[in-house]
């Protein structure tokens, strides 16, 4: 094996890449909060070969973190990468009768999530919307979504119109309702590195709404994609309210208005763009992390033990 890509944004990334150091060169990769709110991945940032984040911000933060501890990185901005599979999917038709407005709010269990606030702003929304003639429908998906959900969507009337759904099976599920017509991603961290669900939101013709945070904005605002709101507190909530009304009154968009939004995200992160980047990046971790001359040398140096020959035959 030449080259292990580490997560430091799955369980046990950090671990994964301490007991690699000095047996299997490693790249590493860093995601979220996990960067901003510990330590524990230093260690492992200091043995990898090299280092990437999904956007420049969190770059940016990493970089500061790494100099602050005496070991001076740079961090390569890498964005996440969507496959081709995902602009194949069929796009929704709508209902331009426009009736029912569905917001969904995704959560991996993080408080920087903040499924609270989500849930506030969505029943700050139900008046304006209803008179409007619109009903409001909500949807909690991920394993975030604790006990608390249901109790505080119903104190803030909402509740019969709030569905939890809890974890759904692996892959991109959530963006089925898209062909039921949901409508609304909406967001309410405190922080995101880049956003990987609101990319899987647009490729699937869902409008993704939320603060302005990290690298939500660069990611996406500046290439004109999702509706992003001013973070700073207080008066966030207000502002997603005022974001998803502003959203059911917009006319409802059309195919071709979403077919060109899915160009645009694929001009920008399909695989064809960013797959060439991650290549170079990965050649350059493997080329940073070993001095051997060859796979097999690389192998027999770093594995221990009696080691079987894996010289390619002539």
């Amino acid at each position: 094996m030449d080259l292990v890509h580490v997560h430091h944004g799955w369980p046990l990334g950090g671990i994964a890449a301490a007991a690699l150091a000095g047996k299997i060169p490693f790249a590493m990769t860093l995601h979220g909060s996990e960067v901003l709110e510990g330590q524990d991945w230093l260690p492992a940032a200091r043995r990898a070969g090299a280092l990437a984040a999904p956007s420049g911000d969190l770059a940016r933060r990493a970089e500061q973190a790494l100099r602050a501890a005496g070991q001076a990185r740079r961090v390569q901005v890498l964005p996440s990468p969507l496959g081709p599979e995902w602009f194949a999917r069929p796009l929704p038709l709508g209902d331009p009768t426009r009736g029912v407005l569905r917001v969904a709010h995704v959560s991996n269990g993080r408080a920087v999530k903040r499924t609270a606030l989500a849930v506030e702003a969505c029943a700050r929304a139900d008046g304006p919307l209803a008179r409007r003639g619109i009903r409001l429908e909500l949807d909690l998906i991920g394993p975030g979504h604790d006990r608390s959900a249901a109790p505080l969507a119903h104190r803030l009337g909402i509740g019969e119109r709030t569905r939890v759904l809890g974890c759904l099976p692996p892959g991109p599920l959530w963006t089925e309702g898209a062909g039921r017509g949901l409508d609304v991603l909406l967001l309410a961290s405190r922080y995101e590195s880049f956003g990987l669900v609101a990319q899987e939101a647009l490729a699937s013709g869902i409008e993704p709404l939320g603060p302005a945070v990290g690298g939500l904005a660069e990611a996406f605002g500046n290439e004109g994609l999702g509706t992003w709101v001013e973070a700073s507190e207080p008066g966030l909530a207000d502002r997603l309210a005022s974001g998803l009304v502003a959203l059911a009154e917009r006319p409802r968009r059309t195919p071709e208005d979403l077919k060109q939004t899915r160009a645009r995200l694929e001009s920008r992160y399909g695989w064809q763009v960013t797959g060439p980047l991650w290549e170079t990046w990965l050649e350059h971790a493997l080329q940073q992390s070993s001095p051997c001359t060859s796979p097999a040398e690389r192998t027999r140096e770093r594995l221990p033990g009696p080691q079987r020959d894996l010289t390619p035959a002539p």
